[in-house]
């Protein structure tokens, strides 16, 4: 099996996750921002 093709295959699905975390996660800050809530940084 390729190196780089493995390392494809591992990294994509974990950006993918990653990615997808940041974006609810922001999401959800964004809509406490605007009820006017102040989450904790």
């Amino acid at each position: 099996m390729n190196a780089s093709f493995l390392v494809a295959f591992v990294v994509t699905p974990l950006f993918a996750v990653v990615f997808g975390y940041a974006a609810l996660r922001w999401h959800a800050w964004d809509l406490d921002r605007r009820h006017g809530k102040n989450p904790a940084e």
